[in-house]
């Protein structure tokens, strides 16, 4: 009975080392789903140089005085945006933003890689344009609150955001020490209450990837007086942005 006993905890015990050693190797291309580029001759495109990457970026709407950077989740490209942000936002120049490692930009993504791709972006384009706004979606949402901590924005809208992402890993993966395996954690929270322009929050009702008490957190965080909360009803965290609530609220926070 004790050699059985022994023999079950050890095989467990290989399982959980091998299961975490397969996790801390993989995390990233779990972090960062990657997308193939997407070829359309009919949208402007440019290649912005940041660092050790270059990445491709669209444009909409170009030539207006104010503008928007989106940034988008972490299996999105951002070119499946352009219909709607075109509708949307006729009096902004919007930039759909390929990270590093998606959709045709260079390098391996990271999150200081990340962080100082979206950095670099906006301080080139405030030489363009009069005010830019920032949305961030998901993982995007992460660098939107960076950008909005430490630079000028004029309005920031963030889509089912959540605290960090080391919250959001310690909840799928209990039993493994996340805070010292995790590579890329965006620290939303960090930032939150470094931000003085008007935010919009858009939770998913049936968010499925995002745990509400995970962006109720980072909501916390905020002036209460800036912030706009508003929740979609009967979407999850993919379909939000099919829910024409979605681009209602958005077009009227950002005009």
């Amino acid at each position: 009975m004790t050699k059985t006993f022994t023999f079950i905890a050890l095989l467990v015990l290989a399982i959980y080392l091998v299961l975490g050693i397969i996790l801390y190797i993989k995390q990233r291309s779990f972090v960062f789903i990657t997308p193939p580029e997407t070829q359309d001759s009919q949208l402007d495109s440019f290649r912005f140089a940041s660092d050790d990457a270059v990445l491709k970026i669209w444009r909409l709407n170009t030539g207006n005085d104010n503008a928007i950077i989106y940034f988008g989740g972490n299996a999105e490209d951002p070119w499946y945006n352009h219909e709607a942000f075109e509708a949307i936002f006729p009096n902004h120049t919007v930039y759909l933003v390929n990270y590093r490692g998606y959709g045709g930009s260079t390098g391996a993504p990271s999150e200081t890689g990340l962080y100082s791709d979206a950095l670099q972006i906006f301080d080139s384009l405030q030489n363009t344009h009069d005010e830019i706004s920032i949305i961030g979606r998901s993982l995007g949402s992460a660098l939107a609150t960076r950008v909005a901590a430490t630079r000028d924005v004029a309005r920031v809208a963030l889509i089912t955001p959540f605290d960090s992402l080391e919250q959001i890993a310690k909840g799928q993966y209990p039993f493994y020490p996340i805070k010292l395996m995790l590579k890329d954690k965006f620290p939303s929270i960090k930032n939150a209450a470094n931000i003085k322009a008007p935010t919009l929050i858009i939770m998913a009702e049936d968010d499925n990837v995002v745990p509400k008490k995970n962006t109720e957190r980072l909501i916390a965080e905020f002036g209460p007086i800036q912030l706009e909360i508003e929740t979609i009803k009967a979407v999850n965290h993919n379909t939000i942005a099919r829910d024409l609530r979605y681009t209602d609220l958005l077009r009227s926070f950002i005009f």
